[in-house]
């Protein structure tokens, strides 16, 4: 009779066992991922997950055609706007890249798009005449301002 209540009680500590796995399993999840919520235990903001690259390429594909339009590039300025566009992306991928392998610090990351960036609307601004380069300046400043 004695043994017959250990085997009753032998599915119940199985699935507590499970259950237990799971539960211990989900919480080192959520510390990988910085909690279950946004903010930490000092009701301060975290730090976002890195968002990923193909929402970032598809935003920069955006703002790229948004600016040819505006501009009204012509056929080949457009061409050539996109191979130096295309250049700058691939450049920033591989940036992003060595920053994820931990050969850098966010500094370093930052300043370096920053010069990427630089480079990019200097050549861009090259191709334009004066009209197209007054509203590319525009645009940019418009594209710095905070939250846009």
């Amino acid at each position: 009779m004695y043994y017959r209540k250990a085997t009753g009680f032998l599915p119940y500590a199985a699935i507590f066992f499970l259950c237990s796995t799971v539960f211990s399993s989900c919480m080192l999840l959520a510390g990988r991922r910085g909690g279950f919520s946004r903010r930490d235990h000092g009701d301060s903001p975290i730090e976002a997950p890195m968002r990923r690259m193909d929402d970032l390429k598809l935003k920069a594909e955006h703002r790229f055609e948004t600016m040819c339009d505006s501009l009204a590039l012509d056929k080949d300025q457009k061409k050539e706007a996109r191979k130096l566009f295309d250049d700058m992306l691939k450049k920033k991928r591989e940036i992003i890249q060595v920053f994820r392998g931990g050969y850098l610090d966010i500094d370093t990351l930052a300043e370096r798009v920053t010069e990427i960036n630089r480079n990019y609307y200097e050549l861009i601004s090259a191709l334009l005449n004066e009209e197209q380069r007054k509203k590319f300046m525009e645009m940019r400043e418009k594209w710095n301002k905070p939250g846009v």
